[in-house]
């Protein structure tokens, strides 16, 4: 039996206010499901913590690379 989010490995969403709150946790969900997660936001502050978590993100994911 698949999955829920199966339907959603290999593709991109575009997710607003993925710094914090709701938006991360879909985000997060999202990417942990194989799909390409585009991070928006509106300050400068949401960007460096949309960055560093984008970077910890890929990161964990380069660790498990052969």
């Amino acid at each position: 039996m698949s999955r829920p989010l199966d339907r959603f490995a290999g593709k991109t969403a575009l997710v607003t206010g993925a710094v914090s709150g709701l938006g991360f946790g879909i985000a997060k969900a999202l990417a942990r499901e194989g799909v390409r997660v585009a991070l928006g936001w509106r300050s400068e502050t949401d960007r460096e913590a949309g960055a560093r978590w984008q970077r910890q993100v890929l990161a964990r994911l380069e660790a498990r690379l052969p």
